[in-house]
């Protein structure tokens, strides 16, 4: 999927567990922001959606999925007109540990499990025109994990 007006494809995941038939999403923060988002980041040439989500995934997060562990959840528009396509990761997937170079953003960025009542309250008031309506994600996250 791509915008007309910025030409940025863009894809990301939703890293989600269950404990005690609790939901919870994997967050990272922003480079340069005390700001909790969900990893994503472009496409690149000859790259498929789903494997950029993928890579980010590793990159942002250290989380290294399979692509049949990854849904298709959703596009969603930023602000500027692109789209981001996000896929939900759940199931058998390795969280890398901090020293591990295929993370290859670990110095730069934290992650954290919440809750999805706390990552709900980490968007409120934070939404940015940059960056998808993460509300919306998380909502879209719900419904589907309801129906598995």
């Amino acid at each position: 999927m791509e915008s007309s007006r910025t030409g940025k494809r863009t894809a990301g995941v939703v890293v989600v567990k269950r404990e005690h038939e609790q939901l919870f999403v994997l967050m990272v923060t922003a480079r340069k922001r005390d700001t909790w988002i969900l990893p994503k980041g472009g496409i690149e040439e000859g790259e498929s959606a789903i494997d950029a989500a993928l890579r980010e995934a590793r990159e942002e997060a250290g989380v290294i999925a399979r692509e049949q562990l990854a849904t298709f959840l959703g596009g969603y528009e930023y602000g500027n007109g692109s789209n981001v396509l996000f896929w939900i990761i759940q199931g058998d997937f390795v969280l890398l540990e901090r020293s591990h170079e295929e993370w290859n953003e670990r110095n730069c960025r934290e992650r954290r499990w919440f809750s999805i009542a706390e990552a709900f309250e980490m968007c409120e008031g934070k939404e940015d025109k940059r960056k998808p309506n993460t509300t919306e994600i998380l909502n879209d996250l719900v419904k589907h994990m309801s129906t598995v």
